[in-house]
């Protein structure tokens, strides 16, 4: 007997094991990489369209195509529509937004797609996850609308995109028993961004506060709290705060119960300790402190009575408020935003910086015979990596060092330039995606409170980081970069998830000293006029050459002795290119 219920048991297991469905892998692009391109992957927006891109058109395409539906499985379960992009592309459209911090898996039958695919390839399986719900809250000065009654503006950041309607139920505000009424800006129904007013803010005899409140139970985040904003009574001219904004430029805010007069001179009026260039704008209740001198440190700052509001009453009695001045946060910024770059002396790229010692430069070329490719979805500046990654690699990569002695430096922003002709030998056909980056060891900010395992390291050597790349480039991996995520730490230069792709700075540089401008008419009619960058005069003889989508070309001609050129084209057009000498230009 005992026998018998022991093979049923190990019968039942065998039962068990065999039924289960096997996990299939995710992700595996190497595998697929004949017919997968990319995918979306990562963190991504609840409002995510989840595109996929494959390595090769799709078999019997034609006008009109669609998709069946059977083919692309999604789980957990998602109600949505299927559209072409073009012949190997296609994106599944949500009916109504992802639900959020969820990893969602989706598997591709290829199967239906391609006629002759090889056993194992027949479903392509891979996963992403939605942005974890989180908010914060900034509240403005306080400001005047009369004697009486007062406002205090702010804004509403989210970490993902929310409707305004749930945004309204994040915050609230009181002042004593009575609510007060919060206004939003109803510009956008969803955003990320929500500016608002606590509003009727009622100014007392005596002084009094108001009790602002968030709470994130609306879009499921457990993110709560409270703050208390202190409303000076009547006939108290008094400073309500004072404190240090860090933006572009640094200034000092103070901020008044009551509007202050305008045109008063307030030098001597207003002293900061160490600093004799001081600068002043008013704003309503808040005075704004500038200088041309870099606040840095701790420092006193005195404020005198002699300050009048408009209804001409003086400060009632000085104030000293100690300000520390924080570190200015390390960033880069480029100098241009143009696409065409002139090279009359060299490839120079310009961009500033501020308390980064040193910077990645890595300069990705879009090949001469793969520009078209990349503007069929693309335009001159894209900065879509994953279509990059079709159409061009990394031909240089560099640190250049920025500051030479860290205990010297002054923190300003400073201008740096960058001559990428001494990195690459420049060929004028072919587009240059110039990448700064910069990590936490490359800076000149000082963190505190950081521990050995604070330091910025992936784990991986320099080697393994090129090999790593070399194989991102091969399409064998989706990303060679490494980024922490914390959203609530994205402003935290003592954290890793401050160093993400945001920090960086990228850009698509064509070297050429031509320069194009198009016009179409009716009846696919077009007027180019070509002139050289450098000079501003007019290119005669310049060869137009006009393109369909499939890269085909259609009609092609030269420019008068004006630099212009009307021709039209039999066909329907997409692009263009206009070359004189080695100089090339391209139109989308």
């Amino acid at each position: 007997m005992k026998m018998k219920n022991l093979f049923l048991l190990v019968a039942s297991i065998i039962l068990l094991i065999g039924c289960q469905k096997q996990k299939e892998p995710t992700d595996n692009l190497y595998a697929f990489k004949e017919y997968v391109n990319y995918t979306t992957s990562g963190v991504v927006s609840v409002t995510e369209k989840i595109t996929i891109n494959l390595g090769k058109e799709i078999d019997a395409i034609k006008d009109g195509y669609a998709i069946n539906p059977k083919t692309f499985e999604i789980s957990p379960s998602v109600d949505g529509d299927l559209k072409m992009l073009n012949k190997h592309s296609f994106q599944f459209i949500p009916k109504e937004n992802l639900k959020s911090d969820t990893e969602y898996t989706v598997t591709v039958k290829l199967r239906d797609l391609y006629v002759a695919i090889p056993k194992g390839l027949y479903s392509y399986t891979f996963q992403f996850k939605t942005i974890k719900p989180n908010f914060s809250i900034q509240a403005n000065v306080l400001q005047s609308y009369s004697s009486e009654w007062q406002y205090v503006e702010g804004v509403l950041k989210s970490a993902d995109i929310i409707s305004l309607e749930d945004a309204k139920k994040l915050i609230s505000a009181s002042q004593g028993d009575q609510s007060r009424r919060i206004v939003f800006d109803e510009s956008n129904a969803t955003s990320k961004y929500f500016d608002f007013k606590i509003d009727s803010i009622r100014r007392m005899e005596d002084d009094s506060q108001v009790t602002f409140s968030w709470d994130g139970a609306a879009i499921e985040s457990d993110y709560k709290g409270t703050n208390e904003i202190k409303i000076p009574g009547k006939n108290n001219f008094t400073v309500v705060d004072a404190r240090v904004v860090n933006g572009v430029s640094k200034y000092i805010s103070i901020n008044f119960s009551d509007a202050l007069k305008q045109q008063q001179n307030f030098d001597g009026l207003v002293t900061l300790e160490g600093i004799t260039d001081l600068n002043f704008v008013t704003n309503g209740n808040e005075l704004k402190v500038f200088s041309g001198v870099t606040f840095s440190g701790k420092k006193m700052l005195r404020i005198f009575q002699g300050i009048r509001n408009t209804e001409e009453y003086k400060l009632k009695k000085n104030v000293e408020e100690t300000l520390i001045f924080e570190q200015q946060k390390p960033e880069i910024r480029a100098l241009a935003t143009g696409t065409i770059l002139p090279n009359s002396s060299g490839l120079k790229y310009n961009f500033e910086a501020i308390n980064v010692k040193e910077v990645n430069v890595r300069i990705i070329k879009i090949f001469e015979d793969n520009v078209l490719q990349f503007l069929q979805e693309n335009n001159l500046n894209s900065n879509y990596a994953t279509a990059i990654k079709q159409v061009g690699r990394t031909v240089a990569k560099e640190k250049i060092t920025l500051i030479t002695d860290p205990s010297n430096y002054r923190e300003n922003w400073k201008a740096y330039s960058i001559d990428l002709s001494e990195m690459i030998d420049i060929d004028p056909g072919s587009i240059y995606r110039v990448e700064l980056s910069f990590d936490r060891n490359q800076t000149v900010y000082t963190c505190t409170n950081a521990t050995s395992t604070d330091v910025f390291d992936d784990g991986f050597t320099e080697m393994q980081e090129d090999e790593k790349e070399e194989r991102y480039w091969d399409n064998k991996l989706y990303s060679y970069k490494n980024y922490s995520y914390n959203w609530r730490e994205r402003n935290n230069p003592c954290h890793d998830a401050y160093y993400n792709s945001n920090r960086e700075v990228a850009q698509n540089i064509l070297a050429s000293n031509v320069g194009v401008i198009a016009k179409k008419g009716a009846n696919n009619n077009y007027v180019f006029a070509v002139t050289d960058l450098l000079t501003t005069d007019p290119i005669s003889g310049a060869e137009v050459q006009i393109y369909n989508y499939q890269q085909q070309r259609i009609i092609g001609a030269k420019t008068d002795a004006n630099g212009l050129l009307k021709i039209e084209s039999p066909k329907n057009s997409a692009f263009a290119i206009v070359t004189k000498g080695v100089n090339k230009a391209y139109m989308r």
